[in-house]
């Protein structure tokens, strides 16, 4: 049987960046006009539509599309947790930073950035006039730093 698609046959996405809150985040599980997938790690974006086999409807990390992957990448489930609130990620221990700060780079090396995972009250950032290198997202390891 042929992997859904959802009538998407154009795979190939125009670049964009934006923030998004928890609640944005989820209308981007492949299932939108678009059938664009999207999830955050450590509070980046990534945008992981290029690999609907793993995230798309049918893959074997369907559960991550639309959402902060964050915990489960940290406790290597792929079970959904529930949160479906901002999580700031506050309560990991150093090993478990770490971990995440790996796997970020991971997808980061392997996807493209979008832009940041925020809380509702935080505004989103305008990327109209900025290169796509010169902002450098908040991550687990400089919100605690500070």
């Amino acid at each position: 049987m042929p992997p859904r698609t959802n009538g998407f046959e154009d795979m190939s996405y125009l670049p964009f960046r934006r923030d998004f809150t928890v609640s944005e985040l989820l209308e981007f599980d492949g299932t939108g006009r678009d059938g664009r997938i999207l999830l955050a790690i450590n509070f980046h974006v990534y945008d992981v539509s290029e690999a609907r086999n793993s995230y798309g409807l049918d893959g074997m990390y369907a559960n991550y599309a639309g959402r902060d992957i964050s915990r489960n990448l940290i406790n290597f489930s792929i079970e959904t947790h529930g949160q479906d609130d901002f999580d700031d990620l506050s309560d990991l221990s150093l090993a478990q930073m770490n971990t995440l700060l790996e796997w970020d780079e991971q997808y980061k090396e392997k996807y493209p950035y979008v832009g940041r995972l925020i809380r509702n009250n935080e505004p989103h950032t305008n990327y109209a006039d900025e290169e796509d290198d010169e902002t450098e997202p908040e991550t687990v390891e400089n919100i605690q730093s500070t």
